[in-house]
């Protein structure tokens, strides 16, 4: 597996241009999740009017704050493991969040929030998205740039990333995902209807041959049950069919046997046919057997 980030040429350029607007030349811009620390077995996260949540190494989200609770729920569903800890820094005051894990918060300012991405940013930037005709070529200004500047570039940078970058990679996998359903329910379809030019009403056509084989199965499954009790019949003499009834593939026999052993051996021989034979009731008048039995 391959973790990818993309966002289009249109939001690039975008924050491209809003950074020049601030004398800004950045040499790398990433996904604001990336800015917040990664530990085995914990989540981090930064509450502010959005939220961002980091997972792993290379996978985390963000989303508007009044959907975290929802979106931190489906997040551990999916997990395949879950974390031991979930670590909010937030600005806004303690959540209010019922989780199946464990939660710790920090309340900080704005300003320490800003920093701390800044610096966590610097440490380990995993990608740049500036790849291609957006690659500056030559770093201007940033090695000469304070530190306060600098963190102010970083902090731009992530909340760019946070706003924009989130919505158009879930609209691309969303996209992406519709299209090779479609795809898949095309094949089928002329797998199933080879003749047809056009696909039309799927759904109502697969159901209706869907309905046709199984009338055409049940059918089947008729004649092939009665054939198996013909054989049972055959290998235990002794045995009269009085009754036969056959509803929802169940057979109902009423039967008449000479004695308890003759009974059994027209059992025995139903099951060597694979039958599954259960006994309803049965009587015994001197040596002969009367039994209703259900077969499937």
């Amino acid at each position: 597996k391959l973790a990818v980030a993309v966002t289009s040429r249109a939001k690039m350029s975008e924050w491209t241009a809003l950074l020049k607007s601030f004398a800004i030349t950045p040499d790398v811009m990433i996904p604001a999740i990336f800015a917040l620390p990664c530990s085995e077995g914990i989540w981090h996260a930064c509450v502010n009017d959005v939220a961002a949540v980091r997972t792993g190494v290379a996978s985390g989200f963000a989303c508007d704050k009044i959907n975290l609770a929802e979106m931190l729920s489906l997040a551990i569903a999916n997990a395949d493991l879950l974390p031991q800890e979930i670590a909010f820094t937030n600005i806004h005051g303690t959540l209010q969040l019922s989780l199946q894990v464990a939660v710790q918060e920090k309340i900080i300012t704005s300003e320490q929030l800003m920093e701390s991405m800044a610096q966590q940013a610097a440490v380990m930037p995993p990608l740049n998205m500036l790849q291609g005709d957006f690659q500056q070529k030559k770093a201007r200004g940033m090695p000469k740039m304070t530190n306060l500047i600098r963190t102010a570039a970083y902090l731009g940078v992530a909340w760019l990333a946070l706003m924009f970058l989130y919505p158009v990679i879930s609209f691309a996998i969303l996209d992406q995902r519709a299209r090779d359903i479609k795809s898949q329910i095309a094949v089928i379809y002329k797998k199933q209807f080879p003749n047809s030019s056009s696909i039309v009403a799927p759904k109502e056509r697969m159901q209706q041959k869907l309905n046709k084989l199984s009338s055409g199965i049940s059918d089947n499954h008729l004649l092939t049950m009665m054939a198996n009790i013909g054989t049972g019949l055959s290998q235990a003499s002794g045995v009269i069919l009085k009754r036969m009834d056959f509803q929802n593939n169940v057979m109902t026999l009423e039967i008449s046997a000479g004695s308890s052993g003759v009974f059994s051996d027209f059992t025995d021989a139903l099951t060597r046919q694979g039958l599954q034979v259960k006994q309803q009731n049965a009587n015994l008048s001197g040596a002969h057997v009367s039994a209703t039995l259900e077969i499937e």
